[in-house]
């Protein structure tokens, strides 16, 4: 063989090789911008997902908490006491409770409440 085809032979692997090297290069820096890029997001993604995490955990304590609240005021009896109308201050109690005094209302099952102040000693009939 002619030693210049053979040098030209070797110099266009050469320039081959060397432009492949060129074209891997760059998609090795490009594929490495892409992991960095990966990266950042799943950092990103595994904060927001720890954020969520505590928010969801909070969520769940503030729901039972609730729902201890909405047990326990079905839990209690209602209050007996109401608001006097007269001096406005919590001590107004039933005292008694009786048949309306008209037979009509009386055999429906009605009733009438006395209320009395324990602050001013108001009394009410309803």
């Amino acid at each position: 063989m002619n030693p210049i085809t053979a040098l030209t032979d070797l110099l266009g692997k050469l320039v081959i090789e060397h432009g492949s090297a060129v074209i891997t290069e760059k998609n090795l820096a490009y594929l490495r911008d892409q992991l960095v890029a990966a990266e950042k997001e799943i950092n990103r993604l595994t904060s927001d997902n720890e954020n969520l995490k505590i928010k969801v955990a909070n969520l769940a304590d503030e729901n039972e908490q609730l729902k201890k609240k909405i047990n326990d005021f079905h839990k209690t009896p209602p209050k007996k006491e109401y608001v006097c109308p007269r001096c406005h201050e919590p001590a107004f109690k039933l005292i008694k409770q009786l048949p309306h005094p008209n037979k009509f209302f009386a055999n429906s099952g009605s009733t009438v409440r006395l209320y009395r102040c324990e602050k001013c000693n108001y009394e009410e009939t309803i």
